[in-house]
């Protein structure tokens, strides 16, 4: 994470405004164990959270995959989906 943490104190203020630069983060986990400073005013321009689909969505994505709906019996990720055959 101290990594992130030094790009995202580059993009903060007149630094970040001049070298016009944006910074996508992807984190698999919960919110609440993000750093604040992540996360504060000024430094989060959206947040998306992308939970699983409902049932019926799962076995529409899933047939439309090739891997059929035989093992669709609960809501799924998209990785989840995407990853049947492994």
């Amino acid at each position: 994470m101290g990594g992130l943490m030094s790009k995202s104190r580059k993009s903060d203020g007149l630094l970040g405004d001049a070298m016009h630069q944006q910074i996508v983060a992807t984190f698999n986990c919960d919110l609440t164990t993000i750093d604040p400073a992540l996360l504060r005013k000024g430094r989060l321009i959206a947040n998306y959270e992308f939970n699983k689909l409902d049932l019926e969505n799962s076995k529409i994505l899933s047939e439309k995959l090739g891997f059929g709906t035989k093992n669709i019996t609960e809501p799924m990720t998209l990785a989840e989906i995407y990853n049947q055959n492994d």
